[in-house]
């Protein structure tokens, strides 16, 4: 597994399954060109709240926060995968989301 540097911001008006689809092909591909004959999974997953994404808590307050947010309401996780081999020209995307409910 090697990770994939590059940048997960939300740009403007960027609705969440769009989001998590361009952050995992982004990811994919970051690695895929540095080995190009190889197969390359990339992923990414989001929890949606109220249509807004929940990014990374920033420190254990903001965790606690977010949790506290989602007690006892609905969300949904969003999860997508881009498999990729890049010599080929092969892309393959997908997005799938579950319903979670905490108490």
């Amino acid at each position: 597994m090697l990770p994939a540097h590059i940048d997960e911001s939300v740009l403007p008006d960027e609705v969440p399954w769009v989001y998590t689809r361009r952050v995992a092909y982004a990811k994919a591909l970051c690695i895929a060109r540095q080995f190009p004959t190889a197969v390359v999974l990339g992923a990414d997953s989001v929890v949606v709240l109220e249509h807004h994404i929940l990014g990374k808590p920033r420190d254990p307050d903001d965790a606690r926060q977010m949790l506290s947010r989602l007690s006892g309401r609905m969300h949904t996780v969003m999860t997508a995968v881009a498999v990729l081999h890049y010599a080929r020209h092969v892309v393959c995307l997908d997005v799938v989301q579950t319903l979670v409910r905490f108490r």
